[in-house]
């Protein structure tokens, strides 16, 4: 019984993927397109110049995209909030932080206004460790819960650290 009130109380946020796929699609239309400007047709037959800089940067480009779709989808980052602590978690590692471990969370806005307006990005201090981790919400499914999430622990945290504070005052 305690088992499943664990799994019910934990949020898993799992990371998009579906930006690689849109974005591979639309530099194979692109590439598509300039393959058929650049072609020539002689003597009934249609030939390609595959060796133009415009179709050899996009060729490059498409395969830096497919090789960055394969790594994310066999890394398969995951964040898991339990009642006292959060996990960092891919298919080669997991790294869980308590509560208490945390320094302090900084939440801030996506500095560009191409982006959607709910993309923000969380640094996150853990004591002891020089490392800052960031997270940037808009690359995980339930952008507003999890960014509610990380809010929930900022006030967590920072009403220990008042709390620390108020006996040595």
């Amino acid at each position: 019984m305690e088992a499943t009130k664990e799994i019910l109380k934990q949020k898993i946020f799992k990371q998009r993927l579906d930006f690689y796929g849109q974005s591979l699609a639309a530099y194979l239309i692109v590439l598509v397109v300039f393959l058929i400007l650049y072609g020539t047709v002689e003597e009934g037959t249609f030939k390609l110049n595959a060796f133009i800089p415009i179709i050899v940067l996009m060729v490059i480009i498409i395969l830096s995209t497919v090789v960055l779709l394969i790594i994310a989808s066999i890394k398969r980052k995951e964040i898991i909030f339990l009642d006292d602590s959060l996990i960092f978690r891919n298919r080669l590692f997991e790294k869980k932080f308590r509560f208490e471990d945390i320094q302090r969370i900084k939440i801030s806005k996506s500095p560009s206004k191409f982006v959607k307006n709910d993309a923000s990005f969380v640094r996150i201090k853990i004591k002891d460790k020089k490392k800052i981790f960031l997270v940037r919400t808009a690359s995980f499914y339930n952008t507003d819960e999890l960014l509610q999430c990380f809010i929930d622990i900022n006030k967590h945290t920072s009403k220990k650290k008042i709390k620390q504070r108020a006996p040595s005052a």
